[in-house]
């Protein structure tokens, strides 16, 4: 899930597995959920604000892996999704901002999380061919005090791994906390 500045929560559907039939809800403040976009059907996974807001952006875990992003209209609605980077023969799953607005995407397969820079550079950041340390990362999140630990959700060996990056997450939007 994801909040905006306004207390609105996004979540994916990804839907069912092969069958393109995902899509987005938005839960506004006062509890209302509402289907927000169906644009990305082929299970779409992790999500994440861009840090102006403007746009979320969804992880693409089937059928040409990839990362899109839909722009937030000013009346709040879902403009069309656009195309931000292919993965192919990846099995994405989470992705986070850091505060020089680079994009950071786990993969369930391979053992892997990419760094996508805001110049449009995809690099891999973490890898492990063994699957001991990193194993099947799913979901990725900034934490601590200062937001400069990267962590990852490891679906294939029941833990969390800890990267120390030199990087700063974007601050989450949740409402009535400053």
């Amino acid at each position: 899930p994801a909040f905006d500045s306004s207390g609105n929560l996004y979540v994916s559907d990804s839907g069912e597995w092969d069958k393109d039939n995902g899509r987005m809800f938005k839960i506004n403040s006062d509890g209302e959920a509402r289907i927000w976009s169906e644009d990305i059907r082929s299970f779409p996974n992790g999500i994440a604000l861009s840090a102006s807001g403007d746009f979320l952006y969804a992880v693409v875990s089937l059928n040409a892996p990839r990362i899109e992003r839909i722009p937030i209209l000013k009346d709040g609605s879902a403009g069309s999704s656009e195309l931000v980077v292919e993965l192919p023969l990846a099995v994405p799953d989470g992705i986070a901002f850091d505060t020089e607005g680079n994009l950071y995407i786990s993969c369930y397969r391979p053992d892997r999380i990419y760094r996508f820079s805001k110049n449009g550079d995809l690099e891999i950041l973490v890898e492990d061919y063994e699957g001991t340390l990193m194993a099947a990362p799913t979901n990725i999140a900034f934490c601590g005090p200062r937001r400069d630990d990267l962590l990852s959700a490891n679906l294939g060996r029941w833990h969390i791994s800890r990267y120390e990056l030199g990087a700063v997450g974007i601050p989450l939007n949740y409402p009535n906390i400053k």
